[in-house]
């Protein structure tokens, strides 16, 4: 059960995933630099972990999906 990859994570643990500090992270959220979290219950909001991945690895850019890299 170890290797269980987690599918969402806290605001602490994506900002730990990107290796940035919490208030970098807030701020590239606000900026739309970063997908938005998603509240999956009243006061209880995640991060998914595949939508970061794809934000860092540049196919979460919306617009360009015909442009050939």
């Amino acid at each position: 059960m170890s290797n269980l990859r987690p599918l969402v994570v806290s605001e602490s643990g994506a900002a730990h995933l990107l290796s940035v500090r919490i208030d970098e992270f807030r701020s590239l959220v606000a900026h739309g630099s970063v997908p938005r979290g998603r509240e999956l219950a009243p006061g209880l909001t995640r991060w998914s972990v595949e939508e970061l991945s794809a934000f860092v690895s540049g196919k979460a850019v919306q617009g360009l999906e015909d442009v050939d890299w």
